[in-house]
């Protein structure tokens, strides 16, 4: 696999060439012989007469001389994603066509694989020697196998505007000030809520001031039971991993501390937040535990509020038409802070051949500007990856339309924090897993108390030291 310094230079020369190629005209002077016939008066017996003869000069001319410039070959790209029917998968395709279509030579194949699936997927090919062009969600791992190009020199090479991406999505994918992967899909949570059900409840739609005690509330309202058993719970917030988080920065804990090297999550803050969740499902009744809902609850209406994300607009709006809303998750009472969850996704550009990654970035820059990214988020439901995006009038016209349910997404964004070390710590997922095994799950069960389950935890993670080695930059 070939590398080489990116300038200006060389990115341009490739973006002009990477068409099939043409004739090219191009003015030369040259030397030639040339007759020609001239008069000349000349005096025969004293009288003057006019006579033509011949002469031969050496002259020089410019021509116009058409020179054959070699065809380019076409490049061909891969990219590897896990956008499916119900997310973005009939949104990449139409986007490529046009992307061909204005890019002459250049062309992309398109790889589905299941989130489960996709990384195994792109090792067995770059075990194979066929590595993809673009990897979708595999930073960590390209990363850590130095497969991951970093794209610092092709943004400025080609003036990127990389100011417009939301500084959090910019440093998740950042090692060192290196960046490795850009970022694609932006994400906060809140709580989706059917709106038919909390009429009939008689219960008003609620508003972003609301809080933890009017959440539970409406709740107990909205879950119906059959003899001790709820046939319908009010709400479900079975994606933990962004619930937990949300109301332990509600709370004013966080996950991890400041410099990456011990968890923080057992605290007063923690044991709140845990426990509020533990209540919802053991002392309320209002929502299922792990694992124990029903598949598709929100659709069917088993679930009247769901802690969920944007991506679901696609499937929830745009093709069921659920007379549904978005509201943003209730703040802490007792803090009145309001955090949110937010995170993202990125592509990384894998290392293949020189041609290939500058032909892959000229995809890239074209897939992420300004209008493509607001078409991607218009089409899809994720939230633009850039701050200008928000700021156009066709978006401003689709949250004022069909795509109002976004707003409280994008409301999300101005109390929103990230996972500290979310990808720059190798076994940052082990953090999470453990806890579950040690605190979350048992704690739901009724099997530990929330203090234990955080105090083990806690012991557990800090027994491991490689849990806190960092990736690299190269």
């Amino acid at each position: 696999m070939g590398t080489r310094k990116l300038t200006r230079r060389n990115f341009l020369r490739f973006a002009a060439t990477a068409g099939v190629g043409a004739a090219a005209i191009a003015c030369q002077s040259k030397t030639v012989v040339v007759k020609e016939t001239v008069k000349e008066t000349v005096i025969v017996e004293g009288t003057p007469q006019v006579i033509e003869k011949e002469v031969t000069k050496v002259v020089k001319e410019t021509v116009v001389v058409e020179k054959s410039v070699p065809q380019t070959e076409p490049v061909k790209l891969t990219f590897f994603h896990a956008w499916g029917r119900d997310i973005a998968g009939p949104v990449i395709e139409p986007m490529v066509r046009d992307f061909e279509e204005s890019h002459p030579g250049l062309f992309v194949a398109l790889t589905y694989g299941s989130t489960t699936d996709i990384g195994q997927m792109v090792m067995t090919s770059v075990a194979a020697g066929l590595p993809p062009s673009i990897a979708w969600g595999q930073f960590q791992p390209m990363v850590q196998a130095k497969l991951a190009v970093a794209l610092n020199d092709y943004m400025d090479a080609t003036g990127y505007e990389s100011e417009q991406i939301y500084p959090y999505l910019k440093d998740l994918f950042s090692i060192d000030g290196k960046v490795y992967g850009i970022p694609i899909e932006n994400s906060s949570c809140a709580l989706w809520y059917h709106r038919p059900p909390l009429q009939e409840a008689g219960l008003e739609e609620p508003t972003s001031d609301w809080d933890w005690d009017d959440y539970t509330e409406y709740a107990k309202k909205l879950t119906i039971f059959q003899g001790e058993t709820p046939v319908q719970y009010g709400t479900n917030f079975q994606w933990s991993w962004g619930i937990v988080r949300t109301v332990l920065f509600q709370a004013g804990g966080h996950w991890l501390n400041e410099d990456l090297t011990a968890v923080a999550f057992n605290s007063e803050a923690g044991v709140r937040a845990i426990q509020f969740l533990v209540d919802l499902v053991r002392k309320e009744k209002v929502a299922p535990p792990p694992a124990g809902g029903f598949e598709q609850g929100f659709v069917s209406q088993k679930y009247i509020m769901q802690y969920d994300g944007p991506w679901r607009w696609g499937n929830w709006i745009g093709e069921l038409n659920l007379d549904a809303d978005v509201v943003l998750h209730p703040k802490n009472p007792e803090t009145g802070r309001k955090d949110c969850y937010v995170f993202g996704g990125a592509l990384v550009m894998v290392k293949t051949s020189p041609e290939e990654q500058d032909a892959t970035w000229t995809f890239l820059d074209w897939f992420l500007n300004r209008d493509n990214n607001a078409r991607w988020a218009i089409e899809t439901g994720y939230l633009p990856i850039r701050k200008d995006v928000a700021e156009t009038q066709v978006y401003k016209n689709y949250l004022a339309g069909d795509g109002k349910q976004m707003a409280a997404f994008l409301e999300g964004f101005e109390y929103g924090h990230a996972r500290r070390g979310a990808y720059s710590l190798v076994k940052y997922n082990e953090t999470w897993n453990i806890f579950v095994d040690e605190c979350y799950d048992l704690a739901m069960l009724g099997k530990r108390t929330v203090e234990e389950g955080l105090e083990i935890a806690e012991q557990t993670i800090m027994a491991d030291k490689t849990i806190f080695e960092r990736l690299q930059a190269y």
